[in-house]
């Protein structure tokens, strides 16, 4: 038989969906568009209750399976930085929580909970208010901004002088008007540097993935700043592999010499 599944509750959380990643000298946009139910691309781990005792009575919690958002985006929510910026992107979501019950062919019966994401709420922060105790967020201090630590630079196989194939060098052109962008499907886990439970389902820790894709993608942009000037160079690279391919991208004000002789 199908099983029942009933929504018998809703709570919010700030759930981390990407690093800002930025050096001096550059403008950064995220991009955090609308979305169908076909291009939904921010997962979070739900939280699973084990089985409802018959007689009434608590459940205790574990994490489950991954779980798209539920509904498509019906915001759109960019999130704009200049200069040096190296913190986590969190976006407020709704979440749902079923009580799923199903009747087995041997006539025994169970009944069990699950905390879904079910969509985004329209906010994104780089400062997380959430606060971190069950059934009380507010009574310690909130979570706040989350400093993303970044992989060691890796600047790739050499292209030339002062060029390398790990990075795109951000030029005078690429204005505001004119920027670089990435939007290509490409998976990675969001940490927030370990953050985000679940209060409501037993303060368990969960983790998300997003993805840069058709509705979720970052921009970056030159802007003029002393702190990058003669001898140096805006660029966005990856760890370990090109920008047009690796799992998330950086931005930083880099010495020449770092990109090779």
């Amino acid at each position: 038989m199908t099983p029942s599944d009933t929504i018998v509750d809703t709570n919010y959380r700030y759930v981390p969906v990407d690093p800002m990643s930025s050096g001096h000298g550059e403008h950064v946009e995220f991009h955090y568009e609308p979305s169908s139910s076909v291009t939904r691309q921010t997962k979070v781990d739900i939280g699973l209750s084990t089985d409802i005792p018959e007689s009434g009575g608590t459940v205790s919690w574990s994490v489950g399976a991954e779980q798209i958002e539920e509904k498509g985006r019906a915001v759109s929510a960019p999130w704009k930085v200049d200069g040096s910026h190296h913190e986590w992107i969190w976006a407020n979501y709704k979440f749902a929580k079923h009580k799923i019950c199903h009747r087995f062919r041997d006539g025994s019966h169970k009944c069990w909970y699950e905390w879904h994401p079910h969509h985004f709420q329209g906010q994104l922060d780089d400062s997380n208010p959430n606060g971190c105790h069950k059934g009380e967020p507010r009574v310690c201090n909130p979570i706040g901004n989350v400093t993303l630590n970044e992989p060691p630079f890796t600047p790739g196989p050499s292209c030339g002088p002062q060029c390398s194939n790990w990075t795109v060098k951000i030029y005078q052109q690429n204005d505001i008007n004119h920027p670089w962008t990435r939007y290509s499907i490409v998976k990675q886990e969001n940490t927030g540097g370990g953050n985000l439970t679940l209060p409501f389902a037993g303060d368990i820790a969960v983790d998300s993935t997003s993805v840069y894709g058709k509705i979720t993608g970052v921009e970056y942009s030159w802007i003029s700043s002393s702190d990058c000037g003669s001898g140096k160079q805006r660029i966005v690279w990856g760890y370990k592999d090109d920008p047009g391919a690796s799992k998330r991208v950086y931005g930083r004000c880099v010495d020449l010499s770092q990109l090779g002789n």
